[in-house]
């Protein structure tokens, strides 16, 4: 039986390997969301799923409500596994034995696992899965946040480079690095290696080791703390952000970004070289940043091709409303609290962890577009909430303040 399985994952390998189109690949608009860059994948003849495309982990993560849309016998094809993420905890979860056929457009790709995840209660209900870099390793991506596309393209179509420059990926083990210079203020400055990390959607955050090997705390004043019960796949997490001095990447500097450091005992972002999975760095560098740039990644060559946006200049600002939400209005018809920051509005006026909020401004949030409820809390002055917490319902009237750092 064993050597039936190996045959059939080879000769899957083999025909979609031959069956591949090497023409580009653009994706739909919609890719570059609040969520990250997003694949519209599907496994096998199941309905089309939204997969965050994250270079800080390998292979395929399948979220559990998904899964039973998928046409794929399970039955003697799983075993457990133990899952490690951003947050303090883990997931105690399962793994599916393949093979796995993926599709993404014209590119078809068989997978030898896949990990089952709780995701939905983190990301909400847009994110079916997370698929990691491997996925994409043949392959080069062009990133436009700017012009909000995404585009896949083989190594060998790669032509105009006209103002790009080229930096290096350093790959080692199962992950990215990259290198980058930070001056956190006038006397501490940290140059090195970062994790390249396109499933963190905030700038740079700094393992806690870091922090306070450099007295972070000690020499930064005005900075906002946060905490969540749901920050990545190890659950509970807390951080703290500030405005720095200039970020160099490469010849570039980007002025006054909003970065944040770790306040985790454990966790990956305890440390840099958590339990041995990764080489020892300074922390995550994310999408935030990234989107200062016209970016192009070759996985093939390990560079990573960048040059700067119409957005370049553009000052990053911190979230009005003080609050994080998952969007569970397919269970729930509410937005669930998954953070909060610490002495801000939506602490004081009484929101906390796990409340659903069904309305803003009386208008219900399941008849909202989720992007609509982003642009409410970027522009509005204040807004009302209606908060369900158990069997309560509470009328909350949130202030939104502009630029609290």
């Amino acid at each position: 039986m064993i050597q039936k399985n190996i045959l059939l994952i080879i000769l899957l390998v083999i025909l979609f390997s031959c069956n591949r189109e090497r023409k580009a690949i653009v994706l739909p608009e919609g890719a570059i969301s609040v969520n990250g860059w997003v694949l519209p994948l599907k496994i096998y003849d199941s309905i089309p799923g939204n997969f965050l495309f994250d270079t800080g982990c390998y292979a395929m993560y399948i979220d559990s409500l998904y899964l039973s849309t998928i046409p794929l016998d399970t039955t003697g094809k799983t075993g457990a596994h133990t899952l490690h993420g951003s947050g303090e905890g883990k997931q105690e979860t399962m793994y599916i034995r393949g093979p796995i056929a993926c599709y993404l457009d014209t590119l078809s790709s068989v997978l030898p696992y896949a990990i089952i995840t709780q995701l939905k209660p983190i990301s909400g209900k847009s994110l079916d899965g997370v698929v990691g870099w491997d996925y994409l390793k043949d392959y080069m991506i062009e990133f436009n946040a700017a012009n909000n596309y995404i585009r896949i393209i083989s190594p060998d179509s790669l032509q105009n480079l006209q103002g790009y420059q080229k930096l290096s990926l350093i790959h080692e083990g199962y992950f990215y690095y990259i290198t980058a210079k930070v001056a956190v203020t006038d006397s501490i400055e940290i140059d090195g290696e970062f994790l390249f990390d396109t499933g963190y959607s905030g700038s740079i955050r700094f393992t806690t080791a870091v922090a306070e090997q450099n007295h972070f705390s000690a020499n930064l004043s005005n900075t906002i703390t946060s905490y969540s019960s749901h920050a990545g796949f190890g659950g509970k997490s807390k951080w703290v952000s500030f405005r720095a001095k200039p970020l160099t990447i490469g010849d570039f500097e980007i002025n006054s970004p909003i970065l944040s450091f770790s306040k985790d005992t454990a966790g990956i972002l305890s440390v840099g070289n958590y339990k041995g999975f990764y080489r020892n760095h300074n922390g995550l560098l994310g999408t935030e940043i990234l989107k200062h740039f016209e970016i192009i990644i070759d996985f093939p060559h390990k560079h990573l091709y960048v040059r700067p946006s119409k957005n370049f200049n553009k000052e990053e600002q911190v979230d009005r409303s003080g609050f994080a939400f998952a969007d569970r209005t397919d269970i729930c018809d509410g937005l669930i609290v998954r953070s909060l920051q610490e002495q801000q509005n939506a602490e004081k006026v009484g929101i906390r962890l796990g409340d659903t909020i069904t309305h803003i401004n009386e208008k219900a949030v399941k008849e909202l577009v989720i992007e609509d409820v982003h642009e409410i809390l970027k522009k509005k002055k204040s807004v009302g909430l209606t908060i369900r917490r158990g069997n309560e319902s509470l009328q909350i009237k949130l202030p939104l303040i502009d630029k609290p750092i």
